[in-house]
This record gives C-alpha cells, sequence and structure tokens, in this order.
C-alpha cells in the first residue's frame, strides 16, 4: 500500500501543479474600436479647446483623415499596455501583464 508519507507528498505535488496552472492562466482580449471617428474627432476639438465651433469639427474632420485605424488601434494597444496591469493591481491586487499580441484595422487583441 501507499503509506501516509507518500500520500502527503502527492498532495503537495497536486497542489504545486494547481499552483502552477493557475499562475498561468492566460486569456485574450478581443477589442473592436467602433467609434474611432468620434474619439478622434472629441480629443481634437478637447485639445484645441474649440469644442462647439465650426473649426473644432472641421479639426476633427482633419484629424480623422490623419488618424488612420491601424495608427488609431496601435495607440489604444500601448495605452492598454500600461492600463490593465495597474488597473487591475490598483483596483483588485491582482498581478497581471498585457501586451497586444494582433491589430488591424479597428481589431485589437490582447493578451
Amino acid at each position: 500500500g501507499i503509506s501516509i508519507i507518500q500520500w502527503i507528498a502527492l498532495a503537495r505535488l497536486w497542489r504545486i501543479l494547481l499552483h502552477e496552472r493557475i499562475t498561468k492562466a492566460r486569456f485574450y482580449l478581443n477589442l473592436v474600436v467602433l467609434n474611432k471617428k468620434e474619439v478622434v474627432k472629441a480629443g481634437v476639438q478637447k485639445k484645441t479647446g474649440l469644442e462647439n465651433r465650426g473649426l473644432g469639427r472641421l479639426a476633427g474632420a482633419l484629424a480623422n483623415r490623419l488618424v488612420t485605424d491601424e495608427k488609431f488601434s496601435a495607440g489604444l494597444g500601448k495605452r492598454l499596455e500600461e492600463m490593465i496591469p495597474k488597473r487591475m493591481a490598483d483596483e483588485h491586487g491582482i498581478s497581471a501583464e498585457a501586451t497586444c499580441e494582433f491589430k488591424r484595422g479597428n481589431l485589437v487583441v490582447m493578451l
């Protein structure tokens, strides 16, 4: 039969394996940006202080032509890489990492 010491060793091994599996848990976060034009326009208008004027609308339209979906997604991915771990730690006490794995058009995939 199996002795008590062997059972304890098996239990510890099981616990170590479970802990390793849990700490290596990973998932993908898929983001599809649906309102890029509104976000860019609002950002430009806020920075220039021309929120409700015709010049502000013109600046927003020009910025949307200059900021492609790819540029916007790349910037969003960089900000999320910094923001997700910080917010997880501050709000929930969770140690996390986030990396932007894929971006194309209005799709951003975080790991």
